[in-house]
């Protein structure tokens, strides 16, 4: 296993590469705090770049300071319960394929409503930032619903996720919400967009909300101060 400070080492490499800027690197040993400024203009292959990387850290995300933006990422040892016997410590990675029907999906051809904030909390996006968020998280994504009559994609987060994001044209489903949940065969109004089979249900906070500020910020919707 690499120590976080080799594994910071590289991290900063990569993104210096993605965002032509300099990262700055503050702690040491067991715990390396990383942070890097954002280009004004940051192109989609530059985004899904800045996400993979981030993606090998122990947690990441965004910012907004002083009127420039920049993204960060910590780098710490696991403690002994995040280790299997003989393996490499539990890192995030892309979602995977399911084996096992989650309880809250729908059979066949039908769409049931399922409450919010229990199983997930939902992330609705309209669909022309949420085609853009896509591409960016590229294999980094769960599943996705898709509402065409209502132009909307939807992402689902671990239950309490995402409350304080606040942005812009993103809407938090939680406790008190419902959800229109498709079957696996439904390809009509509201269906899976990306399934539950080939992407796993879950689609880890910190990597959508990196996606979907970088695609607020290019198409000029703003983004959290």
């Amino acid at each position: 296993m690499r120590s976080p400070t080799t594994e910071a080492a590289h991290l900063a490499a990569l993104l210096t590469a993605a965002t032509g800027h300099e990262p700055r690197i503050t702690g040491a040993g067991e715990l390396i705090r990383i942070e890097v400024d954002l280009p004004d203009e940051l192109s989609e292959t530059a985004s899904r770049t800045i996400l993979a990387a981030l993606g090998s850290a122990t947690r990441f995300g965004y910012e907004r300071a002083d009127g420039h933006a920049y993204v960060w990422a910590t780098l710490s040892r696991p403690t002994a319960e995040e280790y299997d016997v003989g393996t490499e410590p539990l890192r995030y990675a892309p979602p995977g394929p399911r084996t096992r029907r989650p309880e809250w999906l729908p059979l066949g051809n039908t769409i049931e409503t399922v409450p919010a904030g229990v199983f997930w909390n939902a992330v609705r996006v309209p669909a022309d930032v949420g085609e853009k968020v896509l591409r960016v998280l590229g294999e980094f994504t769960g599943a996705v619903i898709e509402d065409r009559s209502a132009q909307t994609l939807y992402w689902l987060v671990p239950p309490r996720a995402a409350r304080e994001w606040g942005l812009p044209g993103v809407e938090i489903l939680g406790i008190d919400a419902w959800v229109g949940v498709p079957g696996p065969s439904v390809e009509y109004r509201c269906r899976w967009r990306i399934s539950v089979d080939d992407a796993g249900p879950l689609t880890e906070p910190d990597a959508l909300r990196t996606a979907l500020v970088a695609v607020l910020a290019e198409l000029g919707d703003g983004s959290p101060a």
